[in-house]
């Protein structure tokens, strides 16, 4: 009797189906399964994708400057007012990629000055007086720095243009100098900047300039 009972109940659960019946919905008893998480290494970088730049255009930096111009004894020439434009690039290949710094503290900068020489020897020259050009090119880098100032060191070479002035030769120089700044607004600081230019002779000359530089 009681195998006759089991096999009748088995007989009804098999005709209603898998689901229960009740509001018209059915309820699954199934658990999803979620992909299990893969550990490994990052995807690799992309052949073409760009990276580090050479030198930074994004952030190039313009410093006029205004001054004096001091020249060593053997030119025998008095100071004289000085003034020019700088430009300045950060390096972030050179600063990220080969020396692994976590600031793009060296750049590269270029500069032009004008002024001009007197000299007063007796007997006079035949040309005593012209104009002066200075040009050059070198690297710097920032050894000091807070949130609103900057302090760079910096090495280049210069171009000494003398205006044809009677035993002045034009050439080139060893510069090194210091630039230091201090902001006064997003993208405008006031900068000090204390150069020193020798000649292959031994003669020197001394720059000293106040500027203003703009952030791009």
């Amino acid at each position: 009797m009681m195998l006759l009972l089991a096999a009748c109940l088995i007989g009804v659960l098999a005709q209603a189906g898998p689901g229960l019946a009740g509001d018209g919905r059915d309820i699954s008893l199934m658990v999803r399964q979620e992909p299990a998480p893969r550990d490994g290494p990052a995807a690799p970088q992309e052949p073409g994708e760009p990276g580090e730049v050479f030198i930074d255009l994004d952030r190039i930096e313009l410093d006029l400057w205004g001054g004096a111009v001091f020249f060593s004894s053997d030119f025998e020439a008095d100071p004289s007012f000085v003034a020019g434009i700088s430009l300045r690039a950060p390096l972030p290949w050179l600063c990220r990629e080969v020396l692994e710094l976590p600031e793009d503290d060296f750049g590269l900068f270029v500069s032009v000055r004008f002024s001009s020489v007197e000299r007063d020897i007796t007997p006079p020259l035949e040309d005593d007086s012209g104009p002066v050009v200075l040009a050059d090119i070198g690297l710097d880098y920032t050894f000091a720095r807070g949130e609103d100032w900057r302090l760079l060191g910096q090495v280049g070479l210069q171009s000494g243009y003398f205006g044809g002035v009677t035993d002045l030769e034009d050439g080139f120089a060893a510069l090194i100098g210091l630039r230091a700044g201090a902001k006064v607004e997003e993208g405008i600081w006031v900068t000090v900047a204390p150069q020193i230019c020798f000649g292959d002779s031994g003669d020197f000359i001394l720059l000293l300039q106040a500027g203003v530089l703009i952030e791009f």
